[in-house]
């Protein structure tokens, strides 16, 4: 594969890495208290879905530390196990945790909660920090202080790299 194509997989995949990371701080701050304290059984759902985004957020932070110009199979396995983790978290999170919400949850407060995803986005963090508390107060405080180092990192590294 050539420079520029192992560049661009590389620029691809750490969108997919801050995208992934932003997306699964709102749902561990916004979404999953919610499961957890108004949806019956909801406490053992709200951790399993954790769980979930631990493994996938453990591979993240690999793939965030791995180069794909020093060993592309290597990169492309790690890569291609965790969209397989992200797709079972997303099957189970569409196929059981969407329709409670539906069904416990008012309509309007949903809508209520996906505008509240949408204004939070730039105050998530945008890397994976997998020791990093996830849940109640501590995991709230811990993702809105990591989010600004993150950010900055961000700026640093494009500044950088020229992208």
């Amino acid at each position: 594969m050539s420079t520029s194509d192992t560049d661009k997989k590389q620029e691809l995949a750490n969108t997919l890495i801050k995208e992934l990371c932003i997306h699964s701080a709102l749902e561990e701050t916004l979404i999953y208290p919610v499961l957890r304290d108004r949806v019956p059984e909801g406490k053992n759902l709200a951790h399993d879905a954790y769980e979930e985004h631990f493994a996938v957020e453990r591979m993240l932070d690999e793939l965030l530390n791995m180069k794909v110009k020093d060993d592309e199979a290597k990169f492309d396995a790690k890569m291609n196990t965790m969209i397989e983790n992200l797709f079972a978290h997303i099957q189970h999170e569409e196929g059981k945790l969407l329709p409670l919400l539906r069904q416990y949850i008012d309509p309007n407060e949903l809508v209520e909660l996906g505008g509240k995803m949408e204004s939070n986005r730039p105050l998530m963090p945008t890397h994976p920090h997998p020791n990093m508390p996830k849940e109640g107060v501590k995991g709230m405080v811990a993702g809105l202080a990591a989010a600004p180092l993150d950010r900055a990192y961000d700026a640093a590294r494009s500044a950088v790299s020229g992208q």
